[in-house]
């Protein structure tokens, strides 16, 4: 008989690994060695933003180990505003490339593409932005610079207006704002929102606000994030974010 083929050994699964820092410098070169993005952009915070920040990268680092093929969209991550300036700066050399291929001088070509090319502004009221752009590597996950700069303000807002009701049950953290956020990379990544599955669950809610959370009633890709955030952080969470959570989970191919 012939010899059987000796079974292909299966690839070790990689597991991200964050190391909290006590200093930015610290939390920067933690970051960078955990591989939990392509790009890092901390600059302007300083080191009293370092436990939100350390708390923020151990649920991002729970989120890819959970789902590692998340991991390609994570281009960027830091200050909102900070990778707003890097998408501006390489949507306006995008522009002006072209312009230039057409036959304009460098000079008009750098004038016009900052004309045409609007330059980010995120509103004070957004705690933190998950963006799926893959055109100018500037996809991930960012909290605002704002409260980066205001970190005790940040964790008071995230208590109080999960206590208010505008966040699920089981949030109210810098692990649940960051889970939120993830959720929306899940949704980008797998297009939830047109998930004839996901779909069905959002028609069966009567109430969105007193069932999920206000924040979540306005709009599908909010209702999805905000589910995603009380399943993971809801020791029981409630009808529609189990529904939600474990939907996603079967998606993915975790369940």
């Amino acid at each position: 008989f012939p010899e059987q083929a000796e079974p292909e050994p299966e690839e070790e699964k990689k597991q991200y690994r964050y190391t909290p820092g006590k200093t930015v410098k610290e939390v920067e070169a933690n970051i960078k060695k955990a591989d939990l993005a392509d790009a890092l952009d901390l600059k302007g915070i300083k080191n009293n933003a370092v436990p939100v920040v350390n708390e923020a990268m151990q649920a991002l680092t729970g989120q890819l180990n959970a789902f590692p093929e998340i991991r390609v969209d994570m281009e960027a991550i830091g200050a909102t505003q900070n990778v707003e300036s890097t998408w501006y700066k390489r949507a306006v050399d995008d522009v002006a490339r072209r312009l230039r291929e057409r036959g304009v001088p460098e000079n008009i070509a750098q004038q016009r593409a900052r004309q045409v090319v609007k330059r980010p502004r995120t509103p004070t009221g957004v705690l933190a932005v998950s963006t799926k752009d893959p055109a100018f590597g500037t996809s991930g996950i960012t909290i605002n610079k704002v409260w980066l700069q205001n970190p005790d303000r940040l964790v008071e807002i995230l208590k109080r207006d999960t206590e208010a009701g505008h966040f699920v049950k089981g949030g109210g953290s810098v692990k649940a704002m960051i889970d939120h956020e993830f959720g929306h990379m899940l949704d980008y990544h797998y297009n939830l929102r047109n998930n004839p599955a996901i779909m069905a669950i959002m028609r069966e809610a009567e109430n969105v606000e007193e069932e999920l959370s206000m924040y979540g009633s306005s709009s599908p890709a909010e209702f999805i994030a905000e589910a995603w955030s009380e399943y993971c952080n809801n020791p029981k969470p409630r009808k529609i974010a189990k529904k939600i959570g474990e939907t996603i989970e079967k998606i993915a191919g975790k369940r």
